[in-house]
């Protein structure tokens, strides 16, 4: 007593650690959910600053653009972030879920365990047995090794899928059975059909499914033997029963009705079994039928969730397309605006460009004019020497001068012939320097 009393405080401390560290952890969660919360709520009222005192240019428009972009992209990876760690606690919800079941499985086993089982297993003897107390009986004793094996093999590896979700379990059946387990494409087109898993744990879950398929075959012989041993003691026992009731009807001619009795409660109970028995199979029937169900709904749900997101990320393209559109359509007009805004010209600027236009038209009369007389006295000019000109010299015109040879052209006709002669006249040849050697150097 005092050792389990030692247990359950060690056990009970141990679970106000755990609880103390969880609630740390969640309250360091909640900051770190309220900053980024903050952090965009703080570029949120940024944009609504400079959305309610607009400016011009580019400027104004490009910083609007950042913030809705920044703005943007926050919020989706906020969603993404705690999308994932909602999808990661369901699963651990599941896995803890699974690991409950089982133990659930375990505990109702240990206290279905009715008195009449027991007896069963029991010879059927004349002699009085002494009644066993309540506590004494281990209920993990009373199940079968292969159930018990196969218990703790689904509580150690997460349930019936091995830790996985219904989902990818239930593909990576189908692919198994498409595919022979050892073949060379079975590892790889799980690794492809199913997103998010690895060579590695696919490999991991097809060892553990492997031993699982062994166990559940196990078990379900076990329970196979068990039931044909149970059906034979208890044809064993109505065959003892019957032969004792002969015995009475003979011996005991008194007690046959209390035999009676007894016989007909042991067939009640027999039938009770039986009933029971069906009862069970049909329940696994149902639970069977309800997981199908609920495979098909969640299948279901997965496809409707698919279907909202391609129809979230085509209105978000199709938002993207349109504020883009807008935005060009903004800087167009604002280019048109300031294109009018230069074109426009007021009435003062007016005036003085109709009177700088006055002016330079005025001038360039007036150059035009001085420009016209001093051409003609230019011509007055030339026209004078021309007469003069005129008055003093006379040269009669030929015009076949151009074609005759000039005197140059005659000359050189009429030189010398031999052109070897006249350049052998011209020419003198260089001197070619030479070594002088020294008359005591000669003949040596």
């Amino acid at each position: 007593m005092m050792m389990n009393k030692v247990h359950l405080q060690d056990a009970f401390t141990q679970a106000e650690e755990e609880k103390m560290v969880y609630a740390q952890q969640r309250r360091r969660e909640m900051q770190l959910l309220n900053g980024r919360i903050k952090a965009i709520r703080a570029s949120v009222d940024q944009l609504m600053q400079h959305v309610q005192h607009p400016q011009s240019g580019h400027t104004y428009i490009d910083t609007l653009k950042r913030l809705m972009e920044t703005i943007e992209s926050d919020m989706i990876v906020f969603k993404q972030s705690q999308r994932d760690q909602y999808d990661q606690l369901l699963q651990e919800e599941k896995k803890l879920m699974q690991e409950i079941a089982t133990m659930e499985e375990h505990v109702a086993g240990w206290e279905h365990q009715s008195a009449h089982e027991n007896n069963l297993y029991e010879p059927v003897s004349d002699q009085p047995t002494a009644i066993k107390k309540r506590g004494s009986v281990d209920p993990q004793s009373q199940l079968l090794p292969e159930v018990v094996a196969f218990q703790d093999y689904l509580a150690r590896h997460g349930g019936h899928s091995g830790g996985w979700d219904d989902l990818m379990h239930n593909s990576f059946v189908k692919l198994r059975q498409k595919h022979k387990a050892n073949s060379a494409t079975f590892f790889s087109n799980i690794v492809s059909a199913i997103s998010g898993v690895t060579l590695e744990e696919a490999t991991a879950h097809e060892r553990w499914y492997r031993g699982y398929c062994k166990l559940r075959d196990a078990r379900k012989a076990a329970i196979e033997r068990w039931k044909k041993r149970k059906a034979a003691l208890l044809a064993k026992q109505a065959e003892l029963l019957e032969r004792k009731a002969e015995k009475t009807e003979k011996g005991q001619e008194v007690n046959k009705e209390e035999e009676t009795r007894l016989r007909e409660e042991k067939k009640k109970e027999i039938e009770r079994w039986k009933d029971a028995q069906k009862q069970k199979a049909e329940k696994a029937q149902r639970t069977a039928q309800e997981e199908a169900q609920r495979q098909k709904e969640a299948q279901k749900r997965w496809k409707q969730d698919h279907e909202k997101v391609k129809h979230k990320v085509t209105e978000y393209v199709q938002r993207r397309s349109h504020e883009q559109a807008l935005l060009k359509q903004v800087e167009q007009e604002a280019k048109r605006i300031r294109e009018a805004a230069r074109c426009e010209v007021g009435e003062e600027d007016l005036k003085r460009l109709a009177q700088r236009n006055e002016e330079l038209s005025m001038k360039k009369r007036q150059l035009m004019e001085a420009k016209a007389q001093e051409e003609e006295m230019k011509q007055r000019r030339i026209e004078k020497l021309r007469a003069s000109v005129e008055s003093m010299i006379t040269v009669d015109r030929d015009p076949d001068r151009v074609l005759r040879p000039t005197e140059a052209m005659k000359k050189k006709v009429q030189a010398p012939k031999d052109v070897a002669e006249i350049v052998k006249g011209k020419f003198r040849p260089p001197m070619i320097p030479k070594r002088h050697v020294p008359n005591w150097r000669q003949g040596v």
